[in-house]
């Protein structure tokens, strides 16, 4: 097998990993500033929980240390799942304006990455809030099943196709078993036809020194005679 097609392969470079980075932010409650570490970038196969946060509302979700009040920041998201070729920048809606300059800045972090770009990640989608997302979501997931059915077609033709080499291979072995076995017939038939000729020339000879015998007795009777 050659190598997997750079167009579908899964993209391994940093901007498509998993990551989290620090952040000041004010309580939306009480004006307290705090630090806090909060995810910048989310990749569905590495980290399913983490996805399962996000999906979930539940991702970047910020506790005021001062009054232990839930917190919500509007923050984007590089939304990454390898397995359904979706790449996407997730923005608040309050950042729809922001689309075009967040758009080039993630491609500016691809751009200077060393890993290669499959199209998939070239065509980085860009989708606003909670509605978006899980519209996202949906469309990845009924990409992955197609992915998954279409996976499970292959698996069962080429069990099909293995399972008819292994019958071809046993007919094979059926053949060649009786093709010996009429190898074996056909020397054991020129073996008992050279002893059969044998015994007949041992049979001549038994035949030529009694006629010789014979003729000895016959000349004997006469010079007794």
């Amino acid at each position: 097998m050659g190598e997997p097609n750079q167009s579908t392969s899964a993209y391994a470079g940093l901007p498509g990993q998993t990551r989290q980075e620090a952040i000041h932010y004010t309580c939306e409650k009480c004006g307290h500033l705090f630090g806090a570490q909060v995810y910048s970038a989310v990749n569905v196969d590495a980290d399913p929980g983490v996805a399962e946060l996000l999906e979930q509302g539940e991702l970047n979700s910020l506790t005021c240390p001062a009054c232990s009040v839930a917190n919500s920041p509007n923050l984007s998201l590089i939304y990454h799942n390898p397995g359904a070729s979706c790449f996407a920048l997730l923005l608040p809606e309050t950042q729809r304006h922001q689309e075009l300059t967040e758009k080039a800045r993630i491609l500016t972090e691809l751009a200077a990455d060393p890993a290669d770009v499959p199209d998939y990640v070239k065509r980085v989608e860009v989708v606003f809030g909670t509605t978006g997302l899980l519209s996202l979501m949906d469309r990845t997931q009924d990409v992955a099943a197609a992915e998954w059915e279409r996976e499970q077609e292959q698996l069962e033709q080429r069990e099909l196709l293995e399972q008819r080499q292994r019958d071809l291979e046993q007919r094979e072995a059926a053949l060649l078993g009786r093709e010996e076995d009429v190898q074996a017939k056909q020397e054991d038939l020129i073996s008992r036809r050279t002893k059969l000729e044998r015994d007949k020339d041992e049979l001549a000879q038994g035949w030529a020194e009694l006629n010789r015998e014979r003729e000895a007795l016959q000349a004997l009777s006469v010079d007794l005679e």
